[in-house]
């Protein structure tokens, strides 16, 4: 049951965050993990307020299954073109919670879904009141109150936490629950020569490291205060920082750090790398004697995590919840000489890494954590499932398919017809009154319409010109009309999806060939496109022409001005069309005719004649092809 549940985790962190970007990516992996079985799929959200952070998750795109824009707005061809296949574009909260089970984390906030599941990652604002603005501060409390108040299941990554929010909010009837973090060690950590890092960035044989940004309460000013009293001993000392410079809070305090260094007379003895590749940091960990955290408050110290996956020693601050790992060695953290007492004997007795068998210890250590993270996830989910009941999919509304019907092909169409009533579509067949008269008996619930104009002189059969088709759009009211040839059988996912998908925009794709009923097994018919389907807005960028439903190039021709009229055109990728395939005898002749038609709107640079027919046709098929986004049917899981 829980391989078929959905997860949305929302792109959290970012350039000003670096935690949260930590934190589901500890999270992903801990899911990822497991095997199948026995775990969630994973769905990465992006909104357009956090798009331009997307960079930051580059490396993790790869473990989810798949990416969902939330945007009123189609994606940008560029995004698209960056994450191909894998992105969904969903225009509303409602329309993703169609495609997902749960969302999760909803940091610091809660939203009105069943479905969405509140994190709170810490409380720093009620223990370092003065790091906060009066707006940020008041901000939170308003937050966590709606929390507090609203919230059916609040999730926190500690213990400490969790106590917190019972301790400040007592009467909140929530659910509470800890999900702790595990860091994964990845076999690409072991492959690199720590040594050729600590090259690059031009750093002593000897050093000691601290990954913190440089945000006040991370406490790097008795760090540097502990190094001086270090060095002021006579014990040789260099301390190596990473980690961003820029504290939007405090946006002079970097300054105020470096002036603490020079006057500690420690420029000899500090570098500051800032913020560098999540490779590299792991590498200088390896490298380093030691690590420092000397932070003054953390709701999730990964990094704690990471000197535990990889052995390496550790001095952190006296913080409950670094006492929570039993990991390290604690000291004062509002005494800078305590801190240097700390450091004194790991100068002397550590080694610069990496220390082999210490690594290949911790490695399965955080291994079997890790699992044991992902699979806490997964019960959390089974646990809710019985309790948190989606809401149920609107209705699609009513979508009419526009075709004309043959005599010739009865078997085919009848099959093909059946399967768009079935999936819920109004059928509507435009044809001659001679042959409605010979035709309605074998389609008792079809809606037939005698056509304005009578194509039998021109092409020798009764075809049904193009505008007939958007003439009977424009005097109806539905919102969404489909076109499609009437031998192409269509898969019941699709209605939910033109609906969806179907605004201010047109909709087309191919068709799979079989010999049989059976979809999986056919090929896609490559020639062309059989089913379209468009806004009615669309419908307006249609000038009269000779084309003809279900004659050469009608598709080409509907694509293509849709296209240059700016419409947004979405070519379905997903085999959910099918067509048995029956003895044609092609018309080379009139092909060439109607192609020298579509011509007349569609002018390459080279002049089309019989012998370049061929060669116009697949410049256009590439023309659709680098002019619409190609988009899938992600069909909802039982």
């Amino acid at each position: 049951m829980i391989a078929t549940t959905r997860v949305g985790i929302p792109l959290t962190g970012g350039k000003y965050w670096h935690g949260g970007v930590s934190y589901i990516e500890a999270l992903v992996k801990s899911i990822t993990a497991l095997p199948k079985f026995e775990r969630p799929e994973i769905f990465l959200v992006v909104t357009n307020n956090v798009i331009a952070q997307l960079d930051y998750y580059q490396q993790l795109l790869s473990y989810f299954d798949g990416i969902i824009l939330l945007s009123p707005a189609p994606p940008a061809k560029d995004l698209e073109e960056r994450l191909g296949q894998n992105l969904t574009w969903r225009q509303s909260y409602d329309e993703l919670f169609t495609l997902i089970d749960f969302y999760y984390p909803v940091n610091s906030d809660i939203l009105p879904y069943p479905q969405a599941i509140s994190w709170i990652p810490d409380f720093q604002h009620k223990y370092l009141p003065d790091f906060f603005s009066e707006y940020e501060y008041k901000a939170r409390e308003e937050q966590f109150e709606k929390i507090a108040t609203n919230a059916k299941l609040v999730v926190f990554n500690s213990r400490d936490v969790e106590i917190d929010f019972k301790k400040y909010y007592p009467t909140s009837t929530a659910q509470t629950c800890v999900l702790p973090a595990a860091c994964l060690p990845e076999d690409a950590w072991y492959t690199t020569d720590p040594s050729e890092v600590q090259a690059k960035y031009n750093l002593p044989e000897r050093f000691i490291l601290c990954s913190n940004q440089f945000w006040v309460h991370k406490n790097h000013l008795a760090l540097f205060r502990a190094v001086a009293l270090i060095k002021n001993s006579g014990q040789n000392v260099h301390l190596v920082c990473t980690g961003s410079t820029e504290d939007y809070r405090a946006p002079t305090y970097f300054n105020y750090l470096c002036n603490e260094i020079t006057r500690l007379k420690l420029d000899d003895s500090v570098t500051i790398l800032g913020l560098i590749p999540r490779e590299d940091q792991i590498q200088l960990i390896r490298r380093c004697l030691f690590v420092v955290q000397p932070s003054l408050f953390e709701g999730l110290s990964l990094i704690v995590q990471e000197c535990q996956a990889l052995g390496k020693p550790l001095v952190l601050s006296d913080l409950e919840i670094h006492r929570q790992y039993q990991y390290g060695t604690l000291f004062n953290r509002q005494s800078p000489e305590d801190l240097a007492k700390t450091m004194l004997p790991l100068l002397t007795n550590c080694q610069p890494g990496p220390d082999i068998n210490s690594e290949t210890s911790a490695k399965a250590n955080a291994l079997a954590s890790v699992q044991a993270c992902g699979r806490q996830f997964s019960a959390l989910l089974l646990s809710q499932l019985d309790t948190v009941a989606p809401p149920p999919a609107p209705l699609p509304p009513m979508i009419p398919i526009v075709t004309s019907l043959s005599l010739d092909n009865l078997d085919n169409e009848q099959r093909a017809l059946a399967s768009w009533q079935q999936a819920g579509f109004k059928v509507i067949a435009i044809n001659s009154a001679p042959d409605i008269t010979r035709l309605s008996p074998q389609f008792p619930d079809v809606e037939f319409f005698v056509s304005a104009t009578d194509a039998t002189y021109r092409y020798g059969k009764p075809y049904i010109y193009f505008h007939d088709v958007i003439n009977y759009c424009l005097n109806q009211s539905s919102a969404i009309f489909g076109i499609v040839k009437a031998d192409i059988s269509l898969a019941p996912e699709l209605l939910p999806f033109v609906a969806r998908e179907g605004n201010k925009s047109i909709i087309f794709g191919s068709c799979q060939d079989t010999d049989s009923s059976d979809m999986a097994n056919g090929t896609e018919h490559s020639g062309g496109f059989d089913y379209i389907f468009f806004d009615r807005t669309v419908a307006n960028h249609y000038p009269k022409a000779s084309f003809c439903l279900g004659l050469y190039w009608w598709d080409y021709w509907a694509v293509l001005m849709a296209i240059a009229a700016d419409v947004t055109a979405k070519r379905l990728t997903t085999p959910i069309a099918q067509h048995i395939r029956h003895q044609a005898v092609p018309n080379i002749e009139l092909w060439q005719k109607l192609g020298f038609e579509l011509s007349r709107y569609a002018a390459p640079e080279y002049a089309v004649t019989t012998d370049s027919m061929a060669k116009y046709q697949q410049l256009l098929l590439q023309t659709i092809k680098d002019n619409s986004l190609p988009i899938t049917i992600n069909a909802k899981k039982n």
